[in-house]
């Protein structure tokens, strides 16, 4: 979705302005991507995004500093940079909730692939089919308890 340009009379509110409609139109296009399921594409915006995020980094410290000095900018030119960032914020929570997701469920995925290949490989000491001890696997215990004799049992 394109954002709508606006020209603003200060030239440093209107390049702030600029990078943030820029980093709404990325996060949309990666947001696209998390939605259709593409996460890998993501490192095609990464570098592009990572400079946005440090320009637009610079040019609001710029402008905290103008206006700390008491310089001070129009009502028209503020109320325009309140609405892009307030869209800007919207985009990048939506985009942290789909990174967020996508997280979880490759976590979810390693950790069963990892609690799955543990099953097969560990040895646990038990008792087999045959009533013998021996190391056995889990795997093949999984569903059936390892018989434990007992020495003090009363008749």
């Amino acid at each position: 979705m394109m954002q709508r340009r606006t020209r603003l009379n200060d030239p440093r509110l209107s390049a702030l302005y600029n990078t943030a409609s820029d980093l709404i139109e990325l996060i949309d296009v990666e947001n696209d991507l998390l939605d259709q399921r593409k996460p890998e594409r993501l490192a095609d915006t990464e570098a592009r995004k990572e400079g946005l995020v440090a320009d637009y980094r610079i040019k609001v410290t710029a402008l905290t500093t103008a206006r700390a000095s008491g310089e001070k900018f129009s009502e028209a030119d503020r109320e325009a940079l309140r609405e892009v960032g307030a869209c800007l914020e919207e985009r990048m929570s939506g985009h942290a909730r789909r990174v967020v997701r996508l997280k979880s469920i490759t976590e979810g995925l390693v950790q069963s692939i990892s609690e799955q290949a543990n099953r097969g490989q560990r040895q646990v000491d038990g008792y087999g089919a045959n009533g013998r001890t021996g190391t056995v696997t889990l795997a093949r215990n999984s569903y059936q308890r390892p018989a434990a004799l007992s020495v003090n049992r009363t008749i």
